[in-house]
């Protein structure tokens, strides 16, 4: 928006009956074109716009990659597993620091952090800076049985597939 000048006149004439668009198509303060070829160049460049909207850059495309890969595991709980995993949560729910740090599991050469909570229907959460996995109890119908996310730190360095 333009501030107010006092020093402007009052629309009259073809102004007042158009709203003013005759002086508004001569402007020249950025808001509307005021030449032929300012009309033609269509809208500046912006990082919001399309792609297809925005000029060919000099950018140059360093890497791209996956950030994140989630997957869900189908199946059940065992009882054992669960009741552990209920132990741990308890642990991390701990005042005392020691006892919180000690809420770990280890699988699969990994050690992961038990959270204290649960997330969403899921009653366990399991992480590292690998993996983030949110896992049911054993009484949990229809639900995954896990739901995985695998970081990008992993995935770039194994790739997908050793993931």
């Amino acid at each position: 928006m333009q501030p107010y000048d006092t020093n402007q006149t009052s629309n009259t004439g073809a102004e007042a009956r158009n709203g003013g668009r005759e002086r508004a198509s001569a402007r020249s303060d950025g808001f509307a074109p005021s030449t032929a070829d300012e009309r033609k160049a269509g809208a500046p460049s912006s990082n919001t716009a399309p792609a297809n909207c925005t000029p060919p850059s000099s950018a140059r495309i360093l890497r791209t990659g996956i950030d994140s890969l989630y997957l869900s595991f189908s199946g059940r709980l065992d009882s054992t597993r669960d009741k552990e995993l209920a132990t741990k949560k308890l642990t991390a729910q701990s005042s005392e620091e020691v006892k919180r740090a000690s809420a770990q599991l280890i699988l699969a050469d990994h050690c992961l952090a038990v959270a204290e909570r649960g997330k969403g229907k899921f009653s366990y959460v399991l992480s590292d800076n690998w993996y983030h996995i949110s896992v049911s109890s054993s009484e949990a119908q229809n639900m995954p049985l896990a739901y995985v996310q695998v970081s990008s730190e992993i995935l770039t360095l194994a790739g997908y597939g050793a993931a």
